[in-house]
């Protein structure tokens, strides 16, 4: 098989040049410290994605702890004052004065800690967040019309108060 000659007029530019690997041009100091610079944020933004959610982890459970107690001595003191036991305020009862002192409680927890009203929900024995929101309601609103609910809850949040030194 003959392979076709290439005449002189045939013969391109680019075939004439040596055959040589390229050399990049050696790149700007600016742009390398770019480089440099956007990798250590690079670095920087991982860590802060890392620590970030850890820490917040650590202030939720400290937090956890003593809005946990506080909830606990609201219940206790919410028990004591109504001279109810604590598994009443707890338990599924719908008696118009467990309930009364349950919702009290509940808006204790509420004023007195930091809690939402799902972590109060959980902690009066997996109480929809709902159910909480309708007993703070109806507290603040009995408050206003009964003294002598705005005098219980006056006395308990001072007990507790006093206690926590708050």
């Amino acid at each position: 098989m003959d392979l076709p000659l290439k005449t002189d007029l045939e013969i391109t530019a680019e075939e004439l040049m040596p055959r040589s690997p390229r050399v990049a041009e050696p790149e700007p100091p600016a742009l390398i410290e770019l480089r440099a610079i956007h990798m250590e944020l690079k670095k920087i933004d991982h860590a802060m994605n890392v620590l970030i959610p850890r820490v917040r982890a650590a202030a939720k459970a400290l937090t956890d702890d003593v809005a946990d107690v506080r909830m606990r001595d609201i219940l206790a003191q919410t028990a004591n004052h109504f001279r109810i036991t604590e598994l009443s305020i707890m338990s599924q009862r719908r008696d118009r004065e467990v309930v009364r002192v349950r919702q009290i409680a509940m808006y204790l927890c509420k004023v007195l800690t930091p809690r939402s009203f799902a972590d109060i929900g959980l902690f009066f024995r997996d109480r929809d967040h709902s159910t909480v929101m309708h007993a703070i309601d109806s507290v603040e609103a009995l408050k206003t019309t009964d003294s002598m609910v705005a005098n219980a809850i006056a006395a308990i949040s001072a007990k507790i108060k006093d206690n926590h030194n708050v």
